[in-house]
């Protein structure tokens, strides 16, 4: 057996910084980029950041790879003297929004002069795929016709272009054609794909947006199976295959709920929620059963702010605004950290944990690495 290469610690470091500037972020809205995923349940966990979304360096530089290749393409198709190509609305993206703003969608543009259409407004988005992408779109073009690729080549695409589409209906001039270019990393081979306008594909997609935002209910699992190939990946596969708590914040308190007007809006305290406020939560904080997959609800008190719960082998706790660990009552900041396992094998331990009062620790940023200073801080050469 080979012995792969040792890996160079200049790259690794690379890497790390690009993790490192790329923290996990929530984003606050379903995508349009993301709604034609086959499942709901990541769609849904997303927005009521169920957990945060942490991308390798690998991921990472394929996101950057997929900015530059859209550039590349932008700056190609200006070079045509008839076309007129349009990518932001002052310094910022064109956007589509819908059910108040918790929907938003980012086109990469419109483009007027595509020579088999030179009079009609088409959205423009560029994709950069791998070859074996590549090849997959040009099989569809030959199979399905140019209209009908996009469908069955990229379910997640189509709807993306769909929507853009829909969206655009009540603007001066509404844009019911798509045309995508598609490219091979950094742009050596590229070939295009127009898309129409289906009002029933676009009412679907939209009726499926809005299930998911409004309902507190998470939807079912794709699958069942945990090396089921969508989810083997997926950033929930802890929270769906391995009874993993979801993270406290309010969109995942049992008071709050998404507004038509595009706000959240909490029950307990009835008032409005700025982002803020949302990602801290406060210590009112109740889990949408949900996301304890581990333990069943037994009773809700809402005039006590309790749910209780009992897991598989029967051991009852409290989810409750004062902890109690020698009670098995706690936060929802506490549950957060806890599993079936812990509450029923280690109680000992919960009780022990009682006698202490508990500490807030401020943990102290770590400063970057300073290196010292050099006698000669250049080289000779320069």
């Amino acid at each position: 057996m080979k012995v792969p290469p040792p890996r160079d610690p200049t790259l690794d470091a690379v890497d790390q910084e690009i993790v490192r500037q790329n923290p996990p972020q929530q984003r606050p809205y379903v995508g349009a980029s993301v709604l034609g995923r086959d499942c709901s349940r990541e769609i849904h966990n997303m927005f009521r950041w169920v957990a945060p979304t942490h991308f390798n360096a690998a991921t990472l530089r394929r996101f950057s790879n997929g900015f530059a290749d859209e550039d590349l393409m932008g700056d190609r198709l200006d070079l045509v003297p008839s076309i007129e190509l349009i990518r932001k609305r002052g310094d910022k993206q064109i956007q589509v929004t819908a059910f108040g703003g918790h929907f938003l969608g980012h086109m990469d543009g419109v483009i007027k002069g595509v020579y088999v259409a030179p009079k009609s407004w088409h959205i423009w988005e560029h994709k950069s795929t791998a070859e074996k992408g590549y090849r997959a779109l040009t099989r569809a073009i030959a199979k399905h016709g140019e209209k009908g690729a996009l469908a069955a080549w990229n379910e997640t695409y189509h709807a993306q272009a769909q929507l853009y589409m829909g969206l655009t209906l009540d603007w001066p001039v509404p844009i019911n054609r798509h045309y995508m270019t598609v490219s091979t990393p950094g742009g050596r081979d590229y070939q295009s794909v127009r898309t129409n306008y289906d009002p029933d594909a676009f009412k679907g997609y939209m009726q499926k947006a809005e299930s998911i935002i409004f309902n507190l209910t998470p939807p079912d699992r794709i699958s069942g199976d945990p090396e089921f190939f969508q989810c083997k990946w997926c950033t929930f596969h802890a929270n769906c295959h391995e009874g993993k708590t979801a993270v406290v914040s309010c969109r995942t308190c049992v008071h709050v709920t998404p507004t038509e007007d595009g706000r959240w809006h909490c029950r307990f305290h009835d008032k409005h929620l700025s982002r803020t406020a949302q990602e801290n939560a406060c210590n009112k904080h109740l889990f949408i059963p949900e996301y304890i997959p581990w333990a069943n609800v037994t009773e809700m008190d809402q005039e006590s702010n309790e749910i209780h719960y009992r897991t598989p082998n029967g051991k009852d706790f409290i989810n409750c605004d004062a902890g109690d660990f020698a009670t098995f009552r706690f936060t929802s900041k506490d549950l957060q950290h806890c599993d079936a396992d812990l509450l029923e094998k280690d109680g000992g331990f919960l009780k022990a944990m009682a006698m202490f009062e508990p500490e807030i620790v401020e943990r102290k940023k770590k400063k970057p690495f300073d290196p010292p200073p050099l006698d000669d801080p250049l080289p000779d050469f320069l």
